[in-house]
């Protein structure tokens, strides 16, 4: 019993939160409308900026939760937008700017693991909620 619910705590500390400033203007966030945020590839929401996460664990764990792909897939994605000219990968924040850059840039969206909601944000998609549709 007791390892069951270690496991379930382990499980939702690794979690994520994608998460905004409190006053921006979208609701929700699908996991397909954030992989395709992150990746460049065009969004309903033109207005959110995406910021990733310069901690490699918590980024590739992203990568393979949220956007499906490995890191080393992500990166060559990057690559190929960069080499023809279709766009540059998010820049990436610390945990300490985290909190910073959501109140600084209108429309600024990023990662947080789920146990580290920063204040004054909003959550757009919890892996803990599911999909929202």
């Amino acid at each position: 019993m007791l390892a069951l619910s270690l496991s379930v705590s382990v499980a939702a500390a690794e979690g994520f939160l994608i998460v905004v400033q409190q006053d921006t203007e979208v609701i929700t966030l699908t996991r397909e409308e954030a992989a395709n945020l992150f990746l460049g590839l065009g969004s309903t929401h033109s207005r959110l900026i995406p910021f990733d996460r310069s901690e490699q664990p918590l980024r590739e764990r992203f990568y393979r939760e949220i956007i499906g792909r490995s890191a080393a897939s992500v990166r060559a994605h990057w690559a190929k937008q960069v080499f023809t000219g279709r766009g540059r990968p998010p820049a990436r924040i610390s945990k300490t700017d985290v909190t910073q850059v959501l109140n600084d840039k209108p429309g600024a969206v990023t990662y947080v693991a789920i146990d580290q909601l920063p204040a004054h944000s909003r959550v757009l998609l919890s892996t803990e909620q599911g999909e929202q549709e």
